[in-house]
């Protein structure tokens, strides 16, 4: 298969850019037979110095205003041309691509003229609790213009949790098997150690009681 991969959260430091980076690392040590197609825009290109290098991975480095995990945060925007952008970019290479996968709805763009598409959505944090998440109304408003755009155009969303899943189908009414739980894994690191009882933390007080 040649798979098509919306790499542009790559430089986002938490959960959706970890998740995309380990992600694409681990697939491409287990994977020995399928070909991906790395799409992001050129400041991700050019502030990614830890893109995985592999003869099955090429990289399409498309040219838009601003770095998509910037503009896509809870206190900013992309624009419609940027987002035009990378969904021709994906348009001019759907013949031979057999799937598109976005490891985040975060970084989501539309797709026309697509091969199936796969969409993680890993929680319904800012749908539930949009007063933590968002500045301002219209940013709650065009994150749920989007995720309901991923939604209707995804063949399958994939989600970390039976708790998300369910919350998912709820909230898009949505048919069982089309959301399927992928567990998020543990980063390979090294184990932790029991620290010697001079050096724990000292128990918290209990809390006095109003």
């Amino acid at each position: 298969m040649k798979i098509g991969v919306d790499a542009s959260c790559w430089l986002n430091k938490r959960g959706p850019g970890r998740y995309t980076r380990e992600l694409l690392r681990a697939l491409l040590a287990v994977d020995q037979e399928n070909e991906y197609r790395l799409f992001l825009d050129a400041e991700t290109a050019r502030q990614c110095e830890d893109l995985p290098e592999s003869e099955r991975v090429s990289r399409l480095v498309v040219q838009t205003s601003e770095a998509a995990a910037y503009a896509a945060s809870a206190s900013g925007h992309r624009t419609l041309r940027d987002l035009w952008t990378m969904g021709q970019a994906v348009r001019q290479f759907s013949h031979d691509l057999d799937l598109f996968y976005f490891p985040s709805v975060y970084t989501f763009f539309p797709l026309r003229s697509s091969p199936k598409i796969v969409v993680t959505i890993h929680d319904m944090i800012p749908q539930h609790y949009p007063d933590l998440m968002f500045p301002r109304w219209h940013n709650e408003l065009l994150w749920r213009l989007k995720v309901r755009w991923a939604v209707w155009q995804a063949d399958l969303i994939a989600t970390g949790s039976e708790t998300a899943r369910r919350d998912i189908i709820r909230a898009f009414r949505m048919a069982e098997d089309v959301v399927k739980v992928v567990p998020n894994a543990v980063i390979n690191s090294p184990p932790g150690r029991r620290l010697p009882r001079s050096r724990r933390p000292p128990p918290r007080a209990p809390s006095p009681r109003r």
